[in-house]
């Protein structure tokens, strides 16, 4: 036996709430209190074989029961391991004084404390499976840190994925660790160790840029400083920040500063492309390599998403919207490789309604062709975007682009027309009354105009108006005008050191042409478009990740921070909000304010 007497050991007691019950049989009410209480192991064993060395009698084993614990989620007292401390204290097993070794949790509690040890080892996969098997993702580690595992997440850097996971499981963003730090003050802290999109994913789940740490300092204040660090200069007059961590700083400060983003989903697959697909600004149409998604920004999720692969074949390559009439059609290949070509059969799907879940689709099933240029551009879909015609434009595997008219109810296929033999780059109109692409077999710029005459016949057929010569699209957008259309394009110019500039050409029914606006852009361009039947705004993506919204006829930009590596933008209706795609997740965030422009 052990000699009774005082044990000196520090704790931290924290209750969780009072439950009254009633006891049949003595007829009476009786309090129930529920609380943690969180010790120090090292400490009591060392009061323990202390006592022991007094009386000469053997320590007992410290039952699993009696071991300390702190949760952050109400629960009846449990037993916890030994508080962790920094990085790598967490993995190895401690030896306790005198060689004694604590014994290993079990159950529940040792799930969540793997789902922390898990989270700062970066082992994304298995916090995904620890959190299916229900995992406390608000389970808070002992004194002195008190971290929760998305504490952990935002402060060793985690990614996209880890994080995200984490805030789908229901984590607590406004929990509060040592010092009274939520994780977004941890999170401004570290911005430049994870992905600046983590901390507006933080704030869309509601994180507080308000709440106040032990020290007074809100997450804005600490924002305040990051700001203060963009104009400071070291001793030899240069930056304190290097051009990588300035340009992520002006993403945190236009993210917690005007609260921009307002909407983030994860998914398990890359996202090739996001689509406004409403004119109110709330529903949003995805694309993975298997499927299409519906996601709703008011709702904050997905909707329905639509497998499209038909066993293990087939991928989808791109999706086209028409935002005012709901309608979705989406490119798919297959492809069979032969020692002589690769064979690619192309299969366009229509949802005349963008009902995914409970419409019929139409299916265009086209003849298989043979890819023999490897520098060609992979297939596409685009299509009217507006109440008026339906028309729905596709380039083939082999470069061959087709246009196809729909009856009034998009239901079907009623005329169908060959408008090149072999094309690179490719747009058309929101109305599909004008089409431009790059001519691969003349080299030429052709702009081409739905033939009226044709139209009124209900046969659909275009006639070539315009030939811009010498030039070499990358990125190209069109747009109607009353008798004419505006062609914007960005050359591809390859070994030329020039400064990338955005030409606006006017091209005139009559076959006239006219350059009427020329915007440089500060790099690359990687997408272009005209924003929603509007002629004088055009979306411009560049290849830092700065998103551009032009207004040509008064010279104001708005200019918008976004990550590297961003494959689709969409901007909606009104032009107040900016969708973008990027590895396996998407975002939606505000347009700044406009500011003039040279």
């Amino acid at each position: 036996m052990v000699q009774e007497g005082p044990i000196n050991v520090s704790f931290n007691a924290q209750s969780y709430g009072v439950d009254v019950g009633f006891d049949p049989q003595t007829q009476e009410q009786f309090l129930s209190f529920r609380f943690a209480v969180t010790v120090s192991l090292p400490q009591l064993l060392q009061q323990l074989i202390e006592i022991q060395k007094q009386d000469g009698a053997a320590v007992a084993p410290i039952s699993q029961s009696r071991m300390p614990f702190s949760r952050a989620a109400a629960a009846p007292v449990e037993a916890t391991a030994t508080p962790f401390k920094p990085s790598v204290a967490i993995a190895p097993k401690s030896q306790g004084p005198e060689g004694l070794t604590p014994p290993e949790p079990r159950g529940q509690f040792a799930m969540d404390i793997q789902l922390l040890e898990c989270v700062q080892r970066h082992e994304t996969a298995q916090v995904k499976e620890l959190l299916k098997q229900r995992a406390d993702v608000n389970f808070q580690e002992g004194t002195p840190y008190l971290r929760t595992p998305l504490h952990l997440a935002v402060e060793n850097g985690g990614t996209v994925d880890e994080i995200g996971h984490l805030l789908q499981a229901a984590a607590n963003v406004n929990a509060v660790m040592a010092q009274g730090k939520t994780p977004l003050h941890v999170a401004v802290q570290q911005y430049r160790k994870i992905p600046t999109v983590a901390i507006g994913m933080l704030l869309c789940s509601k994180a507080k840029p308000d709440t106040k740490d032990s020290s007074g300092r809100t997450p804005m204040d600490l924002v305040k400083q990051v700001f203060a660090q963009l104009s400071a200069r070291g001793p030899d007059n240069q930056p304190l920040l290097s051009v990588a961590d300035s340009g992520k700083a002006r993403q945190l400060l236009s993210l917690v500063m005007d609260q921009r983003m307002v909407a983030f989903n994860l998914e398990s697959q890359e996202v090739q492309g996001v689509h406004f697909a409403d004119t109110e600004g709330d529903k949003l149409v995805y694309d993975t390599k298997s499927g299409v998604g519906l996601y709703s920004i008011k709702a904050q999720r997905t909707l329905f998403f639509k497998n499209l692969k038909q066993k293990n074949e087939g991928s989808v390559y791109n999706v086209a919207v028409n935002p005012e009439a709901g309608t979705v059609a989406a490119c798919l290949r297959f492809q069979q490789d032969t020692p002589e070509a690769t064979q690619s059969t192309i299969v366009m799907v229509i949802w005349p309604n963008g009902q995914l879940q409970h419409e019929e689709p139409l299916k265009l099933r086209l003849p298989p062709t043979a890819v023999v240029d490897r520098d060609l551009l992979p297939p596409m879909v685009t299509m009217s975007r507006t109440l008026g015609t339906s028309i729905v434009i596709g380039r083939l595997a082999d470069g061959q682009v087709y246009c196809w008219q729909l009856n009034s109810a998009r239901s079907q296929l009623v005329s169908e027309v060959k408008l090149a033999s072999c094309a690179g780059v490719l747009a058309s109109s929101d109305d599909g009354s004008w089409v431009a692409l790059a001519n691969k077999e003349t080299g030429h710029f052709d702009v081409y105009m739905l033939d009226l005459a044709a139209h009124r016949q209900a046969r659909l057929a275009y006639q070539p108006v315009n030939k811009l010569l010498n030039k070499r699209p990358a990125q190209m957008s069109v747009q109607s005008l009353q008798d004419a259309c505006l062609v914007a394009f960005v050359e591809d110019l390859p070994g030329v050191q020039s400064q990338p500039v955005i030409e606006v050409t006017r091209a005139g029914c009559d076959g006239s042409l006219q350059t009427v606006y020329r915007v440089p852009i500060p790099s690359a361009c990687s997408f272009l478009s005209f924003c929603y039947k509007s002629s004088a705004s055009i979306l411009c993506s560049c290849a830092e990740g700065l998103q551009l919204v032009f207004n040509l006829s008064n010279s104001e930009t708005s200019c918008a921070y976004d990550n590297v590596g961003v494959r689709s933008v969409s901007i909606s209706k009104d032009q107040t909000l900016l969708a973008s795609a990027e590895k396996n997740f998407f975002k939606v965030y505000k347009v700044p304010a406009p500011s003039a422009s040279s």
